[in-house]
């Protein structure tokens, strides 16, 4: 499928072959057999596609799948080889099986990665090879027409708080449920798909709205109501690896963000609030109580430099060091 985009650049997406079933497989020696195989039927789809674009010497980017290794064979004839790595493969369940060991087989074969946050770069760069941060953005076409109508509204009558993402073992469920007794007036609106029984406890309080899955077109006219937005995640292995995008959502709108302490996020120092879990409560309260319009239009800013724009940028930037 061809994609002319907005700056008339094309963009051809092209729809792979179906693979063996492979991640269940425990012994190693099978599943390498069979990830061979499976890499094969890929890599020689791809490389009718390059000749029918007549494309060569490409620059390779794996975006966070080491499952499908074409780098060691070099089976494009590629300038170089990048991997995008935006998540910790070792925490994540579907992928943990053979995927530690093959990201970090990968990751020695590559000329650059990129990672999507700072913990992530830190946790996994290697000697030798050159790395990079790009961390997540905001679409900010989606929000748009709700930031040129931002007005800061001082009453403090009806209090709104937004979650924005899947409901699922990340959050501190402890936490929402201390959160929402407290603050029995207020009214909490969770915005995403739910994959966890955990939440079930929630539907039994009347101030609490369980939206699920939306349409991200509806997103921002529901997000405008709120007085903060909140990420109330767990601390461990997988969410200190974590860049929030719902952050830079929040930010867009002018809102308050509110988070735990499971992440080191320095690109978003001093404009997000990052709180211990025993005084998460308070400093929500806070954060209402004392926004002015002067800190939405700092904020608003702040998700104007995130922008998926300007990332792709960064991101076309690392990749002309290779061109």
């Amino acid at each position: 499928e061809e994609i002319i985009l907005e700056n008339g650049s094309t963009l051809n997406v092209l729809s792979l072959p179906p693979i063996i079933p492979f991640n269940w497989i425990n012994n190693i020696a099978l599943f390498n057999v069979v990830q061979r195989a499976n890499s094969k039927i890929v890599s020689n789809r791809i490389k009718q596609a390059l000749k029918k674009l007549n494309m060569s010497n490409p620059i390779l980017v794996n975006a966070f799948n080491p499952f499908f290794n074409s780098v060691k064979s070099r089976a494009f004839n590629q300038k170089a080889s990048i991997y995008y790595c935006y998540d910790n493969i070792t925490a994540a369940t579907w992928a943990s099986k053979h995927g530690t060991r093959l990201e970090k087989e990968l990751i020695n074969q590559i000329d650059a990665v990129v990672f999507s946050s700072d913990a992530l770069q830190n946790s996994k760069k290697t000697e030798g090879i050159s790395s990079f941060v790009v961390n997540n953005g905001v679409d900010l076409s989606l929000f748009e027409t709700e930031m040129q109508n931002i007005s800061f509204n001082s009453d403090r009558n009806e209090i709104n708080i937004g979650y924005v993402g899947t409901i699922d073992d990340r959050l501190d469920f402890d936490l929402l449920e201390k959160m929402v007794k407290y603050f029995d007036t207020w009214n909490f609106h969770f915005i995403g798909r739910i994959t966890t029984s955990k939440s079930e406890f929630l539907k039994q309080y009347s101030n609490v709205k369980l939206y699920g899955a939306v349409d991200v077109k509806s997103l921002p006219s529901i997000l405008k109501n709120m007085n903060a937005g909140i990420i109330p995640f767990v601390k461990n292995e997988f969410t200190q690896n974590i860049y929030p995008m719902k952050a830079n959502e929040y930010l867009a709108l002018g809102m308050p963000v509110v988070m735990t302490d499971f992440a080191k996020l320095n690109d978003l120092n001093n404009i997000v609030t990052v709180s211990k879990k025993d005084s998460f409560i308070l400093k929500l309260l806070s954060e209402i109580e004392n926004d002015t319009l002067e800190k939405q239009q700092q904020r608003i800013q702040k998700a104007k430099a995130n922008s998926w724009k300007n990332k792709a940028i960064e991101f076309e930037n690392i990749l002309l060091n290779y061109a």
